[in-house]
């Protein structure tokens, strides 16, 4: 994400939108970099491009060439619904994911002939090699995921967007990879996308969401609430939130001091949440821990990490006076 610092711009502040502490352009702009970013920056190259999106770390060639071998990985394991994270940090630093965290941002890839519908002739056929064909012409995977809001910080939106643009501002030249067995696959596949999929999302964003705390939500959380809702075959948030209270095990992180004034500024998190968690910790949802969960529930087909060598975009040397 590419953090452009300027004068701040007085507005008046809607109803129900957190209030953010007092602070200078460049203070605000010192928080945003120190976010660990859970959510991804939607920096795309397509049509769909988000305003405020950054200019990507890789070359558009070798990140469209990542999205297209997930895609076909997907494909040859004869994946209908998978689980797929990616990071828009750095995993190292001061400024990294806190550990053990190594994905931030999570979202569901649903294949198009399932979440579409399509009627495209050899695209219905349940064999992965037909599925595989189907990515080849383009009849591939599409990315259903919770995208917070540039311009509205406190809020998110579900989305539907396509692999290339998942990846687009991924700071790592890897992501995290989680396939259910093939019956939560096809009962995810009829939900998705669907009314009672979409009354599952809380607006009210919080970038270190405690998913214990229905107040806020995040692409992660969200993810979980969809996956229990499937699971347990109820679309009722209450009792969603009650398997997550009773079931779930979140991860736990640990904030340097750095990070946690960066959160409190951002105007992203609210990191009340977290109160009552020992020692400068925190819980949330992580790739690892829907991997685990889906392992707990034995609805797990596997779990794995899938590198691509990207090609970093060269810097351009500053201009000369």
């Amino acid at each position: 994400m590419t953090v452009a610092c300027g004068r701040p711009v007085r507005r008046a502040r809607p109803a129900g939108e957190r209030r953010r502490l007092p602070g200078g352009g460049r203070i605000r702009c010192l928080a945003a970099a120190l976010l660990f970013g859970m959510a991804a920056a939607p920096a795309h190259a397509d049509s769909t491009a988000s305003s405020g999106a950054g200019d990507p770390r890789f070359t558009d060639a070798s990140l469209t060439a990542f999205a297209r071998a997930i895609e076909t990985d997907l494909a040859r394991r004869g994946a209908t619904v998978a689980i797929v994270c990616q990071t828009g940090r750095e995993r190292r630093g001061a400024l990294g994911l806190p550990e053990p965290m190594r994905y931030a941002h999570c979202g569901f890839w649903v294949h198009g002939a399932m979440a579409h519908r399509l009627d495209r002739p050899g695209c219905t056929d349940d064999t992965w090699r037909t599925r595989q064909a189907c990515v080849q012409l383009g009849y591939g995977y599409r990315v259903y995921e919770v995208i917070n809001d540039a311009d509205r910080p406190a809020l998110s939106r579900l989305e539907i967007g396509t692999p290339t643009r998942f990846v687009w501002n991924t700071a790592v030249a890897d992501v995290g990879i989680a396939i259910p067995v093939a019956d939560l696959q096809n009962r995810l596949s009829g939900f998705i996308g669907g009314q009672a999929y979409a009354a599952l999302h809380n607006p009210s964003y919080n970038l270190l969401d405690n998913p214990f705390d229905p107040t806020h939500d995040n692409s992660n959380t969200f993810l979980l609430r969809v996956l229990l809702a499937v699971i347990d075959g109820t679309s009722d948030p209450e009792r969603v939130q009650a398997a997550i209270e009773a079931r779930f095990q979140p991860t736990t992180v640990r904030l340097n001091p750095l990070a946690r004034i960066g959160l409190s500024l951002s105007g992203r998190a609210d990191m009340d949440e977290q109160r009552g968690q020992p020692g400068g910790q925190a819980v949330t949802v992580s790739f690892g821990s829907l991997r685990d969960f889906l392992a707990q529930e034995d609805l797990l087909d596997g779990a794995y990490s899938l590198t691509a060598d990207l090609v970093r975009r060269p810097r351009l040397a500053p201009a000369s006076n």
